[in-house]
């Protein structure tokens, strides 16, 4: 029985989707706001993600993670980012 090694396909897909997520990104804007390039990798994660693992639920939806982010107050050097 093949046993697949979760962790490193998982780690392989959010390194390669950051990279992507930065480079699309800065391909629309030579300086994207904050929102714009967070939305960008998150959308790149989640390609590389979903070609990589079939989901038994739901797929996982951006409204959902928007919310999320909301309701946690991502911050980076203790301000709120936003766009």
């Amino acid at each position: 029985m093949l046993v697949p090694k979760t962790y490193e396909i998982l780690s392989e897909c959010i390194l390669t989707g950051t990279e992507a997520g930065i480079n699309e990104a800065n391909r629309h804007s030579k300086k994207p706001s904050k929102s714009k390039l967070i939305q960008s990798i998150y959308d790149s994660i989640m390609i590389n993600i979903r070609d990589k693992f079939e989901f038994q639920v739901s797929q996982p939806n951006v409204q959902d993670f928007q919310n999320r982010i909301t309701e946690i107050g991502f911050k980076q050097n203790g301000k709120d980012i936003q766009g």
